[in-house]
This record gives C-alpha cells, structure tokens and sequence, in this order.
C-alpha cells in the first residue's frame, strides 16, 4: 500500500499533488506546484490506509507491505528538509515528522 505524495502521476489524479507542505516538486518533466495536506486531509489519509488493509485482510492477504521508501508521502513527511511544517505533523523533531508512520 502506498501514496505518492508530490511524487504522484498527473494523469492519475485530479487536482494539485499532495505532500507535507506546499511546495514546488521539481522532477525530469519539469515542475510543478504541490499543496501541503490539513489536518484533515492527514486524518483520512491515515484511515485509507487502515481501510486499504482491512480490505487485503478480507480478500485472504495474510498482511500488507505499507511502501513508504523512494521519496512517496511517508519519506515526505519524515524529511527534514522538506516537512517545514509548524503543527504535530512536522518540524525540527523527529518524533513529530514521524508521527503519520505511527497513526
């Protein structure tokens, strides 16, 4: 299970990129504008994560991988560079940018 963040095809989905913060992804094709997630927008982030789960567990999957290497949204908010962010999600602390791969 994974989410791409600001890394996440164009032709995939609809509207801005999502990642820690607003930001500018500047990648091989060029570059574009990425919008930072709200406090809500993380909360169902984490519960389609948990719902992506219970839906292997109901197919027969013993477990899921939860993919969060390779720049996607997990590497995102644990970078110190990028996540600038000033709430419990972001920040100088580790334990704060690290907190979406423990909910």
């Amino acid at each position: 299970i994974f989410h791409a963040g600001m890394r996440a095809d164009d032709t995939l989905i609809e509207g801005p990129a999502r990642s820690c913060v607003d930001t500018t992804y500047e990648h091989r094709a060029g570059s574009r504008t990425v919008k930072g997630l709200t406090e809500d927008e993380i909360q169902t982030l984490i519960q389609d994560f948990a719902k992506a789960a219970k839906r292997a567990e109901d197919a027969g999957c013993d477990g899921v991988e939860i993919h969060g290497a390779h720049g996607y949204i997990f590497t995102q908010f644990l970078c110190p560079d990028l996540n600038t962010r000033s709430d419990k999600w972001g920040g100088p602390e580790l334990e704060d940018r690290a907190r979406l791969t423990r909910e």
